[in-house]
């Protein structure tokens, strides 16, 4: 009886393992990438107003949270996707200094000046672009 080479067990275990394990990520997604991304639009359209009063937009602001909420809910039953999740959790976050920190600040402290959503902006964009580009560098079905 021949003997198996041992580089030709080391490769069938190999391949058995990546057969039977789950993979680390989500694959792409078209829908998750199109919702962030009109997302990041309408978000930073909306962070514009912030030199008027909270209350004058609290109806728009409204609907656009259900529409980051309804793209989260999306996310959250997307198997193996815990790295989009946690970057949601901390644009979300009203504690943090994105999306739910500048829409909480904002309504705390009725107006803001130009320079602070300007500066905001540019950070909540970023984090925008940031899960944008984890969704297109995923594999692609």
């Amino acid at each position: 009886m021949k003997a198996v080479k041992p580089s030709y067990v080391v490769l069938l275990v190999l391949l058995s393992c990546f057969s039977f394990c789950s993979p680390l990520i989500s694959r792409y997604n078209e829908y998750a990438y199109q919702q962030t991304t009109a997302l990041k639009v309408d978000v930073l359209k909306a962070m514009d107003l912030g030199v008027d009063s909270f209350s004058l937009h609290k109806d728009a602001l409204s609907e656009l949270q259900t529409k980051i909420d309804k793209a989260y809910e999306y996310e959250v039953h997307r198997p193996n996707n815990k790295i989009t999740l946690e970057m949601w959790n901390t644009m979300k976050d009203p504690g943090k200094h994105l999306l739910g920190g500048y829409f909480k600040y904002w309504q705390d402290h009725a107006v803001l000046s130009k320079p602070f959503i300007e500066e905001a902006k540019v950070q909540v964009g970023a984090a925008f672009d940031k899960i944008a580009e984890l969704e297109s560098g995923k594999i692609k079905n």
